[in-house]
């Protein structure tokens, strides 16, 4: 019986850690900053509150046409 309990007790303890889940996982897009801190010589700019990154390897070779213009860049800062 004392095997039982302790087998139980084991299980409930081990059982009771898989299910609670203390931290907050949020997904969305970075903020400049985010992007920043990971990479301080980053090269983004933000269209519409959404930070993009360019002088990505995949992107650079992509054949790009020019259709429209959709912005125009209006500050550009050196350094950070």
């Amino acid at each position: 019986m004392p095997k039982m309990m302790i087998a139980v007790a084991m299980f409930v303890w081990v059982l009771s850690g898989c299910g609670l889940n203390s931290g907050s996982n949020t997904t969305g897009n970075p903020t400049a900053n985010d992007v920043l801190n990971a990479n301080p010589a980053a090269n983004i700019f933000m269209y519409q509150d959404i930070i993009y990154s360019a002088g990505i390897d995949w992107v650079d070779e992509l054949t790009l046409t020019k259709d429209k213009e959709i912005t125009v860049v209006i500050e550009q800062q050196k350094g950070r």
